[in-house]
């Protein structure tokens, strides 16, 4: 019955070790209306994106502090989706999608405004 016990048990924690992190929302890589944008949108576009990716390197350092403390307290919280890495990367994609659009449809003078 005692092993029937740990099973059970560790059947729950991992169970429940997934409710301590968040769903990663990644962007798309490409849109239907990417050949729609103008520059301006491209840039702006571009521009919120390297906004988003600090505000994930700082929410992945908040993170992996508060993890350290959590495993100490209670493991059953710990943050271990990747969410964080998983829309950086997409935000990465995304910006060199934005490059090379931003580089054959924009001049190139206006396009190292950026």
């Amino acid at each position: 019955m005692g092993i029937l016990n740990n099973i059970l048990a560790l059947s729950c924690f991992f169970v429940l070790a997934g409710c301590g992190g968040r769903a990663a929302h990644p962007v798309a890589t490409n849109n239907d209306y990417d050949d729609r944008l103008s520059c301006d949108h491209l840039r702006a576009e571009r521009e919120v994106n390297d906004s988003k990716l600090a505000d994930l390197t700082n929410e992945r350092k908040n993170d992996n502090n508060n993890n350290i403390g959590i495993a100490v307290l209670d493991p059953i919280f710990l943050d271990l989706s990747g969410s964080e890495r998983k829309e950086a990367e997409a935000l990465t994609k995304r910006n060199g999608v934005l490059d090379g659009l931003i580089g054959t449809k924009c001049p190139a003078a206006s396009a190292s405004a950026r």
